[in-house]
């Protein structure tokens, strides 16, 4: 069981209409990774990470951390910034529509831009971790950059609650023909030892679907709005304790969690919304990643079990 925790009714959230209940879907939610086992027996390769489930059954075994950033790049310089601090080596695991690095314990991987790239990656992730019988004591870090509400430039925005563009702590899919809605969760617990870093804020997270409107921008190749109703809008968005804008945070937190395992999301702002739009050049580079890989260097370096030799 993940060990996240989020309002206390926010398990209720979780809807389909096809009359199920509330409680019918999260105990299939629960359900699901132990079931998996047995369907995916005859799965090959995790076809967008380019991952041979022989690979993943040997390498997703002992694996504690997964950490998920948008590009090759970005995947690249966790895992970088993870043995810079750890000492440990990095390997190449795969490289398909995504790339999979391993550092120690630690999994990292791209998940490209928006929720379905991210919703495709991190299926194929939890496809290797149940694979390998590694379901379990997983923690999933999502590191980014993002768009600030109300906060300085350079700042580690910790989420607190993801939140949909209408600020519902689910994310809804179609299903079949069916919307199905799962809660977002985060895993305060984790969050709550990160907050002893320097430059870190924490707050609600608000995922849009898009980088121009969705967001409220005026300088997208359509937009209906004034920059009056910007103005409004992300005053509104400040009022309801979102600090920040981003593109994934609502469907991996559902996803994860809806797999049992712990979600955090840690992310470096780019801009205060309420103040332009102008991206800063930041002095101190992207300082989530930096926070979230001293983070796990730390617990590498704290196990007993000796990582596999390359």
């Amino acid at each position: 069981d993940s060990d996240s925790d989020s309002d206390s009714d926010s398990d209720s959230r979780m809807a389909h209409t096809g009359g199920e209940t509330a409680q019918d879907a999260v105990h299939l939610q629960a359900a699901a990774p132990a079931a998996g086992a047995a369907r995916l027996a005859g799965v090959e390769t995790m076809h967008h990470l380019g991952l041979p489930a022989a690979v993943a059954r040997a390498e997703f075994a002992d694996v504690r951390f997964v950490c998920v950033g948008g590009t090759d790049e970005r995947a690249r310089g966790i895992a970088e910034a993870i043995s810079a601090k750890s000492g440990l080596p990095v390997r190449e695991l795969s490289r398909g529509r995504f790339i999979v690095f391993k550092v120690g314990h630690t999994i990292t991987a791209s998940h490209g831009m928006g929720g379905p790239s991210i919703s495709i990656a991190l299926n194929e992730l939890i496809q290797a971790l149940i694979i390998a019988e590694n379901c379990r004591d997983v923690t999933f870090f999502r590191v980014g950059t993002t768009g600030g509400i109300g906060i300085k430039p350079g700042t580690a925005v910790l989420t607190t609650e993801a939140l949909n563009e209408m600020l519902e702590p689910f994310y809804e899919v179609i299903y079949m023909g069916k919307r199905v809605q799962y809660p977002t969760k985060i895993a305060t617990e984790v969050v709550k030892e990160l907050l002893h870093y320097p430059n870190v804020a924490t707050g609600k997270t608000m995922t849009a679907n898009c980088f121009y409107e969705n967001q409220g921008r005026v300088d997208g190749a359509f937009c209906d709005h004034t920059e009056a109703d910007k103005k409004a809008f992300l005053q509104r968005l400040s009022e309801a304790g979102v600090r920040n804008i981003e593109m994934e945070v609502v469907p991996f937190s559902a996803i994860v969690s809806r797999a049992g395992l712990r979600a955090v999301a840690c992310c470096t702002v780019l801009v205060n919304r309420l103040e332009g739009e102008h991206v800063e050049n930041l002095p101190n580079g992207n300082y989530a990643l930096e926070v979230v890989a001293d983070y796990i260097a730390k617990k590498e370096q704290a196990q007993t079990v000796v990582p596999r030799s390359t």
